[in-house]
C-alpha cells in the first residue's frame, strides 16, 4: 500500500483542517473540489482500485491522524456522483462508489469504437471477457463487474447494445 503522505498529494491534504467538514458553503464547496483531486490521484496511484468507500485509507492521514468522518466521507462521494466523477455502487446505498479513472462517457465510447473496429455487431460477449486479464476482448482490464455493467446499460440506452442477464451470473453483452 503507498503512504499517503508520499509527495505526490498536495500540501493541502496533509493539513488537519483538510480533514474536517468546513461549515461556510463557499468553503466547503473548494473542499469537495479538493478532495476529487485527492481522490483522483490516489486512483491513479492504485490501479487495482475503482471503488471508494468510507473505509478507503485516502481518507485518514497516516501521519498527524486526522480522519474525514462519515458525514464528511458522504459528502466527498455525493459530490463526485453530482459530478460526474463517480456513480454509486449499487442502488440503494449510499456507501461506496465506481470512481470513473476517465469520464464514463469515454468508456461507454471506448466499448462503443472496439464494437464497431472490430466488427462485433452482432457478436456476445461475457462481461467477464472485457474484464478479464487473460481474455483476448479485455479492454478494462479489472474494471468491476458493475462498471462494466453501467457502461452497457448506457450503450443500451443509446440502441448500441444488449444487455443479457443469465442466472448463473455470466451476464453478456450483444452488440447492435
Amino acid at each position: 500500500m503507498t503512504d499517503m503522505s508520499e509527495p505526490a498529494f498536495p500540501k493541502f491534504y496533509h493539513l488537519p483542517v483538510f480533514f474536517t467538514l468546513q461549515p461556510v458553503a463557499a468553503t466547503r464547496q473548494v473542499q469537495m473540489e479538493l478532495w476529487a483531486e485527492v481522490l483522483q490521484m490516489y486512483i491513479v496511484q492504485h490501479p487495482e482500485t475503482w471503488e471508494i468507500a468510507g473505509s478507503c485509507p485516502v481518507f485518514s492521514h497516516p501521519s498527524n491522524g486526522c480522519r474525514l468522518r462519515t458525514e464528511a466521507v458522504q459528502c466527498v462521494l455525493t459530490y463526485a456522483v453530482e459530478h460526474g466523477l463517480a456513480e454509486w455502487a449499487t442502488g440503494t446505498s449510499r456507501d461506496e462508489v465506481i470512481w470513473w479513472r476517465c469520464p464514463k462517457q469515454d468508456i461507454v465510447a471506448k466499448l462503443r469504437r472496439w464494437a464497431q473496429d472490430t466488427g462485433q455487431q452482432g457478436m456476445v460477449f461475457t462481461l467477464t471477457e472485457l474484464v478479464d486479464n487473460d481474455s483476448v476482448n479485455c479492454l478494462f482490464p479489472g474494471m468491476p463487474m458493475k462498471a462494466v455493467k453501467m457502461a452497457v446499460l448506457e450503450l443500451q440506452g443509446q440502441g448500441r447494445a444488449m444487455l443479457m442477464e443469465s442466472q448463473d451470473g455470466m451476464d453478456g453483452v450483444k452488440f447492435v
